[in-house]
């Protein structure tokens, strides 16, 4: 009768966020909620909780981003070469880090190695990725994770416009993506380099 009478279900939880909430905090409160998933109540550990909240994770925020490419051939590498800045009062960025995609068509994807980064300094590193197979404008976003897998920092994204050249021979397609990029319509190019 409660249940029906409050719209309270067993093994349920209402969660409410205010305005000083940000995404990390929703996503480290997700993933800690995951961790209850399918486990009886005797198996879920009441201390987990407290224990991730020890383990702070470290924060860095994007100080430039330059993408070398925004219009390109599907497939073609684009390099986005970033520098961060670790704003943790006291953990490090640790070596190691990877990227996970959070948003996007899925692509191979590769970052250059970057070692342990202090709190208070910068470090540069580069993303590579190829573009998508599917013609139109594209966003791809990635976040930072530690060697153990847990997410942090902000977004990373790439936007970029995948050009129909089919109409170009293949040996030209990169060079045809690079003169629309300096400005030539495509129809002319697609006309020139038949």
């Amino acid at each position: 009768m409660a249940a029906e009478r409050w719209n309270k279900f067993p093994g349920s939880i209402r969660i409410s966020t205010g305005l000083a909430t940000n995404f990390s905090d929703v996503y480290f409160f997700i993933s800690y909620l995951e961790s209850f998933l399918n486990k009886p109540a005797s198996e879920v550990n009441s201390t987990k909780f407290e224990q991730q909240e020890k383990q702070k994770l470290p924060k860095f925020e994007i100080i430039e981003k330059t993408q070398v490419k925004k219009i390109v051939a599907a497939r073609e590498i684009i390099t986005q070469n970033l520098t961060i800045k670790n704003i943790s009062s006291q953990r490090s960025i640790p070596s190691g880090f990877k990227l996970v995609q959070v948003s996007g068509a899925s692509t191979d994807v590769s970052m250059s190695s970057l070692s342990e980064v202090p709190p208070g300094v910068t470090a540069d590193f580069a993303i590579k990725l190829f573009a998508s197979n599917e013609v139109g404008r594209h966003r791809q976003a990635w976040r930072l994770t530690t060697p153990e897998g847990q997410v942090f920092g902000p977004w990373i994204t790439a936007n970029y416009q995948v050009l129909d050249l089919s109409d170009v021979d293949v040996e030209h397609r990169e060079k045809a993506a690079g003169l629309v990029r300096m400005g030539l319509p495509l129809e002319k190019v697609s006309a020139t380099l038949m």
